[in-house]
């Protein structure tokens, strides 16, 4: 029982480090696509109609919360190191400040910026609201300041045009209104839950996207550096050596980022999410404190204070990861182990299949992510540590 927990933490190690790693790829993938403001827009476009959408992320308030992106190399080379504002200074006071005209609809105001990846609920509320007062006759929603329900009013008549190209608005807006029965504050306030609410299916939209881009991160990583399972855990039975020393930095690694438990006698609360920052270091403490000493397939690293155990670079190197000369010919012999065979007897005879099935066993375990490992992790070092349960005392 001990070694077969002592390959499965092994094991949980090496799928936490990869896909930490497939997240972080993952997630700057979704930034330079600005994954979460396309479907932030696909979102709203289903609600209010293409029109109505233009509008709303040309307004002053929805612009302003988007990034400008840089202009030449060397900013768009700060933006990719992180340093993007480094260079900002506070800007210079003038004795007057122009007052901007604010009007509904100004889409040059977001000329080359970034659309923001979220809005908030009362930001969406407020800019529909003042896109229905600038639609109102005979004025811009300055204009009828102090008449906010007249000019709602006046604009939702004004989109009921049924060719009109804010039909889609109007026909969503049309029944939150009715349901408010005219009360301009309980109109906004359903505005913003009923964002709210449309919000909860594009948050589901956009996981279902990373979830597939993860998905085919996954595979390539897993076939890039042949990340077999089945033979990970071939050679952690095999090697109990090397499967020890990975459960023990493994076991390290939880028992240093685990939640602290409560003081109140309430739950502790669920692991804490790894991320890239808490990539495992393959460290332990120090057998000896005062006298650094290392377990089997450790080394003592002297290059912090203290002084750590991490695993050694000849006993890492043993973990059947990556591609070598050898690896490379045993999964050629893989695709062909017999080639006078027909085709069909090659097809049965090939461990091509069992090669296969390894790497998509990796690829699964990294699209569960690493918070699932992590929380997995914790359950099997408890039930780890516990040991055998004390026999019951006669009492007194």
């Amino acid at each position: 029982m001990t070694a077969l927990l002592t390959t499965v933490i092994g094991l949980i190690g090496v799928y936490i480090a990869f896909a930490l790693a497939a997240s972080w790829v993952n997630e700057q993938i979704a930034t330079y696509l600005q994954l979460r403001s396309k479907t932030l827009i696909a979102g709203i476009r289903a609600m209010i109609g293409d029109a109505a959408t233009a509008d709303f992320f040309g307004h002053p308030l929805i612009a302003s919360l988007g990034e400008t992106p840089g202009h030449d190399f060397w900013a768009w080379l700060r933006t990719v190191l992180g340093l993007k504002y480094v260079t900002q200074v506070l800007p210079k006071q003038t004795s007057s400040i122009p007052q901007p005209s604010v009007t509904a609809g100004n889409a040059a105001q977001g000329a080359g910026s970034k659309n923001p990846p979220y809005v908030s609920s009362d930001h969406f509320a407020a800019v529909i609201i003042d896109l229905l007062q600038g639609k109102a006759p005979g004025g811009t929603s300055l204009a009828t300041f102090g008449a906010a329900e007249t000019a709602v009013v006046a604009g939702l008549n004004t989109l009921a045009d049924p060719a009109g190209p804010y039909r889609p608005l109007y026909d969503s807006l049309m029944p939150i209104w009715r349901d408010a029965r005219g009360d301009y504050n309980q109109f906004t306030e359903a505005i913003g839950s009923w964002y709210d609410s449309h919000m909860d299916r594009v948050s589901g939209w956009y996981k279902r996207s990373a979830q597939i881009m993860l998905a085919y991160i996954g595979l390539i990583i897993a076939i890039a550096f042949n990340v077999d399972t089945v033979q990970i855990v071939k050679e952690l039975q095999r090697n109990t050596a090397l499967a020890g020393a990975l459960a023990s930095a493994t076991q390290a690694y939880y028992q240093r980022y685990q939640p602290t438990p409560s003081t109140t006698g309430s739950s502790a609360p669920a692991g804490t999410a790894p991320t890239m920052s808490t990539m495992p270091s393959m460290t332990v403490p120090c057998a000896s404190p005062s006298a650094c000493t290392c377990d089997s397939g450790f080394v003592v690293d002297n290059t912090v204070k203290p002084p750590v155990c991490r695993i050694g670079d000849a006993t890492l190197a043993e973990l059947p990861i990556g591609w070598n000369g050898q690896r490379w010919r045993d999964f050629v012999r893989y695709l062909d182990p017999n080639p006078q065979a027909e085709f069909h007897e090659k097809i049965f005879e090939s461990d091509l299949w069992l090669k296969l099935f390894g790497l998509g066993m990796t690829t699964i375990a990294i699209l569960l992510g690493a918070p699932f490992w992590f929380d997995l992790l914790g359950t099997i070092v408890n039930v780890r540590s516990a040991g055998a349960k004390p026999p019951a005392g006669n009492g007194s």
